[in-house]
């Protein structure tokens, strides 16, 4: 019987048998590492896209406005009888801050329609007065009604503060009128101006 043939594989053939395992150590510890970093990171990452997510939130609503300084505002009118032929009419204006920011008054006013004719009036009461010193009946501040603040002259709303105004003219008696009631303020530190308006409508008193 003759001798099995000497069969030998040529170095081309061997290489990538030689090399398949190295590389699939490589591969399992690159995923291993791979993992690792990700765990390590995950925290990281995680915080990341919550600060992100929360800012586009934030930005979105500071752009629709919901950040924006808030205010309500409500009227109540009424009428009693000044002579004859006219009616004082009071208006009361109530405003209440919202929570978002507080607001400096700059102006509140009234305007009074009844036919073709019309009436403003500004509210009293939106500026600080200034204080002194006052010796009786002990040392003390007192209110100097006659003489606005020279360091801080408007009135500041924080929020849940609520203020009421007041004014009053007179009517016809025969007459029907439209109160418009606006309110001009500021948030506190920035530049932008708000309007907030009111209406109401006060009939003739019944006879």
């Amino acid at each position: 019987m003759s001798a099995p043939p000497n069969i030998s594989l040529h170095p081309m053939v061997l290489s990538p048998l030689r090399a398949a395992k190295p590389t699939a150590d490589l591969h399992r510890r690159s995923s291993r590492q791979l993992r690792m970093w990700w765990l390590e990171h995950a925290k990281d990452i995680a915080e990341t896209i919550a600060l992100i997510c929360g800012g586009v939130y934030f930005g979105y609503k500071a752009y629709t406005g919901y950040l924006r300084v808030n205010l309500s505002l409500s009227l109540q009118c009424s009428r009693q009888s000044a002579s004859g032929t006219q009616d004082f009419l009071i208006i009361c204006a109530r405003i209440s801050k919202g929570p978002n920011g507080s607001l400096t008054l700059h102006d509140v006013q009234a305007r009074v329609s009844r036919g073709n004719m019309s009436e403003v009036l500004r509210f009293r009461g939106i500026e600080r007065s200034s204080y002194g010193e006052q010796a009786e009946p002990f040392v003390r501040r007192a209110i100097v009604w006659d003489r606005v603040s020279a360091t801080s002259p408007a009135l500041k709303l924080v929020p849940g503060e609520t203020t009421e105004l007041a004014v009053h003219c007179t009517v016809p008696k025969d007459s029907i009128c439209l109160i418009e009631v606006v309110v001009l303020g500021q948030q506190t530190n920035r530049n932008p101006f708000g309007q907030w308006k009111a209406s109401c409508v006060s009939p003739p008193r019944p006879t």
